[in-house]
């Protein structure tokens, strides 16, 4: 990108790419790069510098100036009534579009746009001021002999005007769609630096992969960017949980990976300042639904509890003769298994009152179990589900072997492991009714038995005997041959 001393303002960014074209030699993508800018400072938007470099060797294949082609704002402009000292939310997004061409390879390309300057006070890295920012995305090449050339990359959704209060329930969609009906996972990942941003300058051209990780303050990483109370869902992308009590703006990354066939094609980074502010909601707030697969017992809290002083819990379950409560933070056990709709309305010390619903599953006996069979590297180790579901049926099985290799096709697969260990192997199952299990079993892949035979050719007479003799420590088993009369005691 082009930029000036103290332009202090990128906020965040991804790049996206659409698949136009293709000869028996190249393909062609439209390519559009988003970048977030701070609406309170200002810096240069005119253009963007986008480097594309090869997925195998990270040489640089092109690099090409894009000038911008819209600007629009995001702006919240509606607040929840029971909010206190709402907070200002604004984003100024500026997308920049090209067409590339690139020559069909095998290990795809590696997409990035770089600036030098985040803005300043950042509160979960060290020394943002003087922090660059990356922005990457991945075009496929060969995967097992398959060619994804002809991909188009996940869309994020934009839904960045989520507000955010200090020690208050969050709720942040990093949602994305894709085209080409691919499955896709989320998960959050390190933000990215610029490897001359120490010394405050930036070149227009981005530096070629791979790029060094922000440095995050005690209590923060990649992975847990708003510290250990805030996760996100693998499946929706929805961030949730309970925000830091600092105020201030944190950087969260989040890496959408997708997967076709069981295989993990391609992947987007967005990342994205969040500011958590000095506000408080007295509101009623619940999760989209809940779901027990072991048991009919939920334990309900709100998540705001700000100046609450009226709780008045609907648990939908009209059979019960405990169907509702006043307490903060109620136990039901509800009467059978369903689906119920959860309904909860509160008020807070100076009146306000608020309500909201949610859906809530009960399915129990769901537990997921596997066993195995083999010990062997050098022979396939076969797995079989033994997971039990009293209720629905189970449409997925996700194998994780230990040893990097997954399976999320197949309910009793065979992997061959390539060395022998200790491995841990891990079965995820979810049903048509929405309930997750894991299983975790231990998988002990044994090598060649040691063997030693104290004994070199010998010659004998033919009506003579010689007494053999086998030394391992690890054996558990002998088979000599030839068997018959030539041998006697053979399996000793």
């Amino acid at each position: 990108m082009t930029i000036y001393a103290s332009a202090h303002h990128i906020k965040g960014g991804w790049i996206g790419y659409q698949y136009v074209s293709s000869t028996s030699t190249t393909t062609t993508y439209n390519v559009t790069v988003y970048l977030y800018v701070s609406c309170t400072t200002s810096g240069p938007t005119d253009k963007v510098v986008l480097g594309v470099f090869d997925g195998s060797s990270n040489s640089t294949v092109l690099t090409k100036s894009i000038n911008n082609t819209t600007h629009y704002n995001l702006t919240k402009g509606t607040f929840n009534a029971c909010m206190t000292n709402p907070p200002s939310i604004c984003y100024n997004v500026y997308t920049y579009q090209t067409s590339i061409t690139l020559n069909n390879n095998t290990g795809g390309y590696v997409l990035a746009v770089q600036d030098a300057y985040r803005i300043d006070n950042i509160a979960n890295i060290s020394n943002s001021g003087s922090t660059g920012i990356t922005i990457t995305g991945t075009i496929p090449g060969i995967i097992n002999g398959i060619s994804y050339a002809n991909n188009n990359s996940p869309q994020f959704i934009f839904q960045d005007t989520a507000i955010v209060c200090h020690n208050a329930s969050i709720s942040l969609p990093f949602t994305a769609t894709d085209v080409d009906g691919d499955s896709l996972s989320y998960s959050f990942t390190n933000g990215l630096n610029v490897a001359n941003a120490s010394q405050n300058t930036s070149s227009n051209t981005p530096s070629a992969p791979p790029y060094p990780s922000l440095t995050y303050l005690n209590g923060f990483s990649g992975q847990q960017p708003l510290g250990s109370s805030v996760t996100i869902n693998p499946t929706t992308g929805l961030i949730s949980g309970t925000a830091p009590s600092t105020t201030g703006e944190y950087v969260v990354a989040v890496y959408v990976k997708e997967w076709r066939n069981g295989v993990l094609i391609d992947s987007i980074k967005k990342e994205l300042q969040i500011l958590v502010n000095n506000c408080t909601l007295s509101a009623a707030t619940l999760d989209p639904s809940y779901i027990n697969c072991q048991d009919f017992s939920f334990t309900f809290s709100n998540g705001s509890s700000t100046n609450i002083s009226y709780y008045a819990w609907d648990f939908g379950d009209v059979n019960s003769s405990s169907n509702t409560s006043s307490l903060a933070t109620p136990t039901h056990e509800y009467s059978d298994t369903g689906l119920y709709t959860l309904k909860l309305t509160v008020k807070n010390t100076s009146g306000c009152q608020d309500s909201t619903t949610a859906s809530v599953k009960v399915y129990p006996g769901f537990n997921a179990g596997f066993y195995t069979q083999g010990t062997c590297y050098q022979s396939p180790i076969s797995f079989f589900d033994t997971s039990y579901c009293k209720y629905g049926a189970i449409t997925s099985w996700y194998w994780n072997f230990g040893d990097g290799a997954v399976n999320t096709t197949t309910q009793n697969p065979t992997h061959l492991y390539s060395s022998p260990a200790n491995y841990s192997a891990s079965l995820i199952i979810q049903s048509n009714k929405g309930c997750i299990d894991t299983a975790t079993n231990a998988v002990i892949v044994n090598g060649k038995p040691d063997l030693k035979l104290p004994f070199t050719d010998t010659l004998i007479c033919s009506i003579d005997s010689l007494q053999l003799h086998a030394i391992s420590t690890s054996a558990k088993s002998y088979s000599w041959t030839p068997t018959g009369n030539t041998i006697m005691n053979e399996n000793t």
